[in-house]
């Protein structure tokens, strides 16, 4: 099972895509895992393929 870090409120992403570039390196993160957090929001989790990173996103609904 994955470990995901979970996001601080300010920590949000009002666009849902399947790829954005890493934040620590230049390659591309993909969506593998969006979570129904209340009936406002999801958490969007994106993993990088080079250096196995992961970010998580509140995103509305």
């Amino acid at each position: 099972m994955l470990n995901i870090p979970r996001p601080t409120p300010t920590c949000t992403r009002f666009q849902t895509t399947t790829n954005m570039s890493c934040i620590k390196g230049s390659d591309r993160m993909r969506l593998v895992l969006i979570e129904p957090q209340d009936r406002s929001f999801n958490l969007l989790t994106y993993q990088c393929g080079g250096c196995a990173s992961d970010e998580s996103f509140l995103k509305a609904i």
